[in-house]
């Protein structure tokens, strides 16, 4: 029996080599009709590409390993069958979840993403309570936020303290698990521990309509309509310009958030929405670059004036179209000579704009989505802002400990 089971393997081996060795030549021989793409949407990585053959990388066995990757990368139809394999497991997963009354359930075993077929939406599960009340990046990130508003009492400090739909008890999965997140633990491990002059809030999801309405269907991000409650919010707080969600567009149709592509799960698809603002009176930049090439923030400006459109069937779709990143903004229309300084991650994409429309010059720092090399109070001494706005989900500050320890006063993480 053993020796049969080794037969087999070793036949389902020299298929899958084959099958990939002859998938390659054909690219190469005919790429009008078999064509490789470099990048896979699914997994969101480039493909392994074919390996030198050096001597030492013979010897210690990084050639083998790279070409191990390389055809395990490009095995005819890949993504199909990992499809394949999660819908085969969501659709066991979905009758066992209907015996029982349950009308949410993984996209496939073990999976961290769950779907709602009934309404459309994917969801990441309830996030777990951090332990020991947030820990050391906790406690680093509140030493952080008070001692830059102790130092600089002439600038005003907002933070909105976002709990997503996966830190509220909205969520759908939430009553599957114990010690989830919500907002009285923000509140009381954050909000509550943060100096008086900064103007702090828990910023939750209400309620399970809202994430239905307000969220992208697949991922994480909240639409325009949402965020603009939460900017209008830090609006009000330093009387800046607010904004009604007026007169949508559509600007991308039938794409697969995250959520979808890490889920396995493409039968949902969702859309985005955009107002037709013009914002051509601001000028972006890489930070640190202000004066040399500009920066292309997404394609919304080209999408809004019928430059461009985003095809369908894509995945990941919302900074494609907002762009984000860490950046800078001249504004030409503000000679106010008012500076902000945005301490952010990727929720603010949609808002930046709107953001920088109110200053001079919008300095935007992402410390838990690339790594930042100063601390908090170096940039606040080197840009100087005369507002400091904050806006991240409740649990960033692990991100930003990973990505940019330095940022809050840590020695190479928490």
């Amino acid at each position: 029996m053993k020796r049969i089971r080794n037969i087999a393997l070793a036949a389902a081996t020299a298929v899958i080599v084959f099958s990939a060795i002859v998938y390659n030549v054909a690219n190469l021989v005919a790429p009008d009709v078999v064509e490789i793409p470099p990048y896979s949407d699914i997994e969101a990585r480039y493909y392994a590409t074919f390996p030198d053959l050096k001597p030492d990388a013979v010897l210690d066995k990084t050639y083998q390993d790279s070409l191990d990757a390389f055809l395990s990368d490009h095995v005819p139809l890949r993504t199909a069958a990992a499809l394949s394999n999660a819908a085969l497991q969501r659709a066991g997963i979905a009758a066992s979840a209907a015996l029982f009354g349950y009308d949410v359930y993984p996209t496939y075993l073990d999976s961290h993403y769950y779907v709602v077929p009934r309404d459309g939406i994917i969801v990441d599960r309830a996030e777990q309570a951090p332990a020991d009340g947030g820990g050391n990046a906790l406690d680093a990130w509140v030493r952080t936020l008070n001692e830059a508003a102790a130092n600089h009492p002439d600038v005003r400090f907002v933070y909105d303290c976002v709990a997503r739909h996966n830190q509220t008890e909205a969520n759908p999965t939430y009553r599957f698990f114990s010690d989830r997140l919500n907002s009285e633990w923000a509140q009381k491990n954050l909000v509550d521990r943060l100096d008086g002059r900064i103007s702090a809030f828990v910023d939750p999801v209400e309620s399970y309509d809202e994430i239905l309405d307000e969220w992208v269907a697949t991922e994480e991000h909240w639409t325009l309509k949402r965020a603009l409650k939460s900017y209008n919010q830090v609006a009000e707080r330093l009387s800046l310009k607010q904004y009604d969600y007026v007169d949508p567009v559509e600007v991308v149709g039938h794409w697969y958030g995250d959520y979808a592509r890490n889920g396995l799960d493409l039968d949902i698809p969702t859309n985005l929405e955009d107002m037709p603002i013009d914002f051509s009176n601001l000028t972006f930049y890489e930070l640190g670059d202000v004066g040399g090439a500009e920066k292309q923030m997404g394609m919304r400006d080209d999408v809004l004036a019928g430059r461009a459109t985003i095809e369908p069937g894509g995945v990941a779709q919302y900074y494609g179209y907002f762009g984000g990143g860490n950046t800078e903004a001249l504004n030409s229309c503000e000679n106010n000579g008012k500076t902000l300084l945005f301490v952010g991650d990727s929720l603010s994409y949609c808002l930046s704009r709107y953001l920088a429309a109110n200053y001079e010059h919008a300095v935007f720092i992402l410390p838990g989505n690339s790594r930042m090399d100063g601390t908090f109070e170096d940039y606040i001494e080197q840009y100087g802002p005369d507002d400091v706005i904050v806006m991240t989900h409740v649990t960033k500050y692990e991100m930003f400990a990973e990505y940019s320890p330095e940022f809050m006063g840590l020695d190479g993480g928490a």
